[in-house]
């Protein structure tokens, strides 16, 4: 019988109602994709230089001043208007033209 009191009276619908609200909010917060952080960061030169060759395997050629600067004078496209570089829109691409680079001017 006190159990219907209790859950039957005004006070606890509301401060229910309040908390089912505010797990409700808790749950649709998303976490922080930190990678995807890192990826869409806009980096200088210098930084994308430090960030692509960061955990790069051995056997793939590493990023330098110089041949980051021909990429950018050969691919103005990529960059639209501004000098920055990002990971997410940058890394692939020179990931594929580094060798050939390379290969051309050995």
């Amino acid at each position: 019988m006190i159990y219907n009191k209790v859950f039957r009276h005004p006070c606890f619908k509301v401060a229910f109602m309040v908390l089912y609200m505010h797990m409700k909010v808790l749950t649709n917060i998303k976490p922080i994709d930190l990678e995807k952080e890192r990826s869409e960061k806009k980096r200088s030169i210098d930084d994308f230089i430090v960030s692509y060759n960061k955990n790069l395997p051995a056997d793939f050629p590493h990023a330098t001043l110089s041949a980051s600067l021909e990429f950018k004078r050969l691919h103005p496209s990529f960059f639209k208007g501004n000098s920055s570089w990002s990971l997410e829109h940058h890394r692939k691409k020179y990931m594929d033209w580094l060798p050939q680079y390379i290969k051309s001017i050995s």
